[in-house]
């Protein structure tokens, strides 16, 4: 049964806490920036129009799904 409340969930926060972990272990953090294009161009996504509402989120999404294979 899926819970019924929704929690949010944010790449960057996921990001900074990837790289909380990296720092943890004595390993590099794997993202310096942690803003929408930073990420984008760091995991190579293509953000089609950056700053229109549906484009960030479209590029918010494939970025997050990015994360959680990665990791």
């Amino acid at each position: 049964m899926v819970d019924e409340i929704s929690h949010a969930r944010d790449s960057m926060l996921y990001a900074i806490s990837l790289n909380d972990k990296a720092a943890f272990a004595g390993q590099p953090v794997p993202f310096n920036h942690v803003s929408l294009g930073s990420m984008c161009n760091k995991l190579g996504i293509t953000n089609t129009n950056p700053h229109d509402a549906l484009a960030d989120c479209i590029a918010e999404a494939e970025v997050y799904r990015t994360l959680v294979r990665m990791f």
